[in-house]
Order: C-alpha cells, then sequence, then structure tokens
C-alpha cells in the first residue's frame, strides 16, 4: 500500500483513494460499492457453492488443486446458461438487505420511527438530562453524555504516567441515568445500584450456598426496607378500607331522578385503548361508554393537577412505575396512539392534555368539570349540591367514600357505586348505614385514614389501615 504512488498512475491513484474508486461496483444502483472480499463473495464463491463442498471424502489434494483451477474459467460459462434462461440465483447484484422485502419492511420501520419522534421531540429546550424515551430527568451530576471528553480528560491527565501510579479523580467518572432512582453515596462517591447486575455478580462469585447466605445477610439494596420501598415512602393497600364499610343490596335502577357524579380519573382507566387508535376515535368510546352505563343525567369530575398540589409527590411516585416522556401533539384528534394506554397516562402533561381533548368532547353531551387539585372534594361537594335528584357517586378510589362519610349529613342519602372489574363485582353503600358497624370511628374516620397512611403521608411498617380502625373502636380510651 505504501508504494502505491509509485506503481498506479498518478489519476488512478487520485481516484483510488479520494473519488471512492477503491470499491468494486457491479452495477450503477444507489450504494452499490463494496469491497473486494465481497466481490469475490458474490460472484465466485457464489457459483463455485455446490451441495457438500468440492472436499468430500476421497478427493485428493491434486482433484481439489484442477477444481480450484477449473472454476474461474467456468464461471463465464454459468453467468451465460443462468442469462441464456433469464433465472438468477440471487435477488439483486447488491447485498440481501437490498431486496424488495426488507426495504419494504426497513421503510414501514421508519415510518414506525419517525412517527415515534414526532411523539417524542428529541429537540426539546431543558436545563437538564431527559430520556426521551423513559421521560427520566437527571440533575448536574448526570454527565454520561459527556462520556468521550472525560474519558479524553482523564487520558490527558494520565499521559506520561506509569501503570502504577495512576490516580484519578471521581471527577473523571461518568454517572448515567440510572444513578437517578438507585444509587448509594459512599466514601463522597455516587455509586449507581442496579440489582439484577449486583444479584448476578454475587451468583458468579460465590463459591459456596453458605457464602450466598452470608452475602444476603445484607439488605443489598440503595435504601433501608423497612422505611421505604423502591418508589418512595412506604405505603399501604388503601382499598382494605372497605371492609369496614357496610355495602347495600338496593337497585339503583328502582330508584327515579337519579343523577350520576363520576369520578375522571376512574373514568380514564374504565375504556381501553388500542395501540394506533386515532385519539378522536378514543374520545368518542368514551361518549358510548357513558351513554351505555349512566345515560344522560351524569356529571364528570376530572382532576387539577397544579405542580404545588400537595398530591404532587404521590402523582411523581405512581408515574415511576411506568414512564413516558411527553407526547407532542399537532393535530391530537387525528394523532394515532404509539404508546400502552397506561404508560400514556402516567405522564401528568399527556393526562392533562388528554383530559383537555376529553373535555372539549364530551361537554356538548355530558356535563363536565374540572378541580383546581384533587378532584375527591370536588366529587362529593358536588353530589351533595344535587338536591332535586339522588345523587350516586360513581369511583373506585376508597378516599372519596371516607370523605362521604365524613361530611354528608345524617338526614340526607348519597349513594356511592363502586364500579365491578374482572370477578370483582360491583358494590353499593348508603351514606346513611356505610359505617353502621364502626360509629365510634364515623366521627374520626378522615383522622384515622391519614394517620394509618393515604396518599399525602406514609404508613406505618406492618400495620394496616383495619387495625388501626379496630383498635379505636374497641379501646374506650382512645
Amino acid at each position: 500500500m505504501l508504494n502505491l504512488p509509485n506503481i498506479m498512475d498518478q489519476t488512478e491513484f487520485i481516484q483510488f483513494t479520494s473519488e471512492g474508486f477503491f470499491t468494486a461496483r457491479r452495477s450503477n444502483k444507489f450504494f452499490a460499492g463494496i469491497h473486494s472480499d465481497q466481490t469475490i463473495e458474490q460472484t465466485l464463491m457464489k457459483l463455485m457453492n455446490v451441495e457438500g463442498g468440492p472436499f468430500k471424502k476421497g478427493v485428493s489434494d491434486s482433484v481439489v488443486f484442477k477444481w480450484i483451477k477449473g472454476v474461474p474459467g467456468t464461471k463465464d460459462v454459468l453467468e451465460g446458461i443462468e442469462k441464456f434462461c433469464n433465472v438468477s440465483f440471487n435477488k439483486s447484484h447488491q447485498h440481501d438487505d437490498a431486496s424488495d422485502a426488507r426495504m419494504t419492511r426497513d421503510h414501514a420501520d421508519i415510518e414506525k420511527l419517525v412517527l415515534w419522534l414526532e411523539s417524542h421531540n428529541p429537540f426539546t429546550t431543558s436545563d437538564v438530562f431527559i430520556s426521551i424515551a423513559t421521560g427520566v430527568s437527571g440533575d448536574e451530576g448526570i454527565n454520561c453524555c459527556d462520556a468521550f471528553q472525560v474519558g479524553l480528560n482523564a487520558m490527558q491527565k494520565v499521559d506520561g504516567d506509569n501503570f502504577k501510579d495512576i490516580k484519578l479523580k471521581r471527577s473523571y467518572k461518568c454517572v448515567p441515568l440510572l444513578a437517578v432512582n438507585s444509587k448509594l453515596v459512599i466514601n463522597k462517591e455516587v455509586v449507581p445500584i442496579d440489582p439484577l447486575l449486583l444479584f448476578q455478580r454475587i451468583s458468579i462469585i460465590k463459591n459456596s450456598d453458605k457464602e450466598l447466605e452470608e452475602f444476603l445477610q445484607y439488605e443489598l439494596a440503595p435504601f433501608p426496607l423497612s422505611l421505604f420501598d423502591e418508589s418512595g415512602m412506604r405505603k399501604n393497600v388503601k382499598s382494605q378500607l372497605y371492609s369496614i364499610f357496610t355495602s347495600s343490596t338496593i337497585d339503583l335502577h328502582t330508584l327515579n331522578d337519579v343523577t350520576y357524579v363520576i369520578d375522571g380519573g376512574m373514568l380514564l382507566h374504565r375504556v381501553p385503548w388500542k395501540v394506533n387508535e386515532k385519539f378522536s376515535s378514543i374520545c368518542n368510546s368514551y361518549i358510548l361508554y357513558l351513554r351505555r352505563n349512566y345515560g344522560n343525567n351524569a356529571i364528570v369530575v376530572f382532576d387539577g393537577y397544579s405542580p404545588n398540589s400537595i398530591k404532587s409527590a404521590e402523582r411523581i411516585r405512581r408515574s415511576r412505575k411506568q414512564k413516558c416522556s411527553d407526547i407532542f401533539f399537532n393535530d391530537i384528534e387525528d394523532m394515532p396512539l404509539t404508546v400502552t394506554q397506561d404508560k400514556f397516562l402516567s405522564n401528568q402533561n399527556n393526562k392533562m392534555s388528554f383530559i383537555i381533548l376529553l373535555t372539549n368532547t364530551l361537554k356538548d353531551n355530558i356535563s363536565v368539570t374540572q378541580a383546581p387539585d384533587d378532584a375527591d372534594t370536588l366529587i362529593v361537594q358536588t353530589a351533595l349540591s344535587l338536591t332535586n335528584s339522588k345523587p350516586v357517586i360513581v369511583s373506585e378510589d376508597i378516599d372519596v367514600l371516607v370523605i362521604l362519610s365524613a361530611l354528608c349529613p345524617h338526614n340526607r342519602e348519597v349513594y356511592f357505586l363502586k364500579p365491578g372489574r374482572g370477578k370483582i363485582e360491583r358494590s353499593i353503600y348508603l351514606s346513611t348505614v356505610a359505617l353502621k358497624s364502626y360509629p365510634h370511628s364515623k366521627n374520626f374516620i378522615l383522622f384515622l385514614h391519614a394517620f394509618s397512611g393515604c396518599n399525602t403521608s406514609s404508613a406505618f411498617y406492618n400495620h394496616g389501615k383495619n387495625t388501626f380502625i379496630q383498635k379505636f373502636e374497641t379501646n374506650e380510651e382512645l
């Protein structure tokens, strides 16, 4: 290669080194240039291929030598036969990836990628690092995007040093987005923790099951499990509180002048979405669902999403279960859904945009209102304000039933309908008799609910809500 300028014509040398003439071209198609080895593979070697290969048992070296010497001469003969018979054993002069089927598939994949990028803008202006796929944001300590420069600075720092003398500061270490939710600080150094990777390494280096038992004596977690769980402050199962309420056997269809007050947060999840379904079709599905189940006498109450809400921390905790970046809507009605329903609604901005669209769609047929913050209290207040009809609150949230039991007057009947889901049948509660089995706790139900753990307070470890209710009801001193 070093002697090429001396043995090649000057013009050919310039074309070979600067103008791309070092590649072999079997056709004038775009991107048809290939390496010489690949040319041999696609021409000579393709025609040499025979079932089982030429090197079979009993074939001497001289026979193989004669066969190899004769193949280049038969290449033109074989190509001539293919041309005469108008057949070809290859789909294209190019690589297999340039076949019609592959290009059709690539085109479909490109359309999916473009559609995804239209929904997940990678060029948003932000002061922090954000994963466009998951929406996870990092602080100023995340420097994975500068990995090349960090490594270059580290190389310059140790340039000329002996290997045994190399020492690098922590500032020369890249910190990925993984460190946002799962990390430890050891000797002032941020160490990202991947529990699966940690367990895999332990499984590899352990010498015996006894040694594994010693490893597992440690928590092997980035936070104390006795105080926190993977999503933050420890939470209990709020729905267990339904067991203290007495359900009613009344048939709501026998009531006259019924007005349903529907929890908008529950409603969003009651209608299933399909991926690639247009948002206009999704909104129409909600209209059909409401008319089929609750008629025209319905009021839908949606949550508000104030950034300084007392429930903001709880919403952030819920969003960590399924992450989704902001979806940017150009023409939201004709735009298809590109992610699953749960992922889409896990993003607060996406949910707010959809609530605005759904509100505009429903307001011509059904009464819709939105709370400035959490809608639980407004749902109960809306039901209590209906004096000319029998109000029925439709919700799955135990918080709404607790607030109803605390705020509803003793002489006022308000029904609470918990819709069924799967094999779980629906339940109906009447405000006047819902807590008849726990009369002492009725006047303190808000305190007991908050003290035992709710959306804005942490729960006690290994103590459920029913435990507090039972102790409060049976202990006269309390």
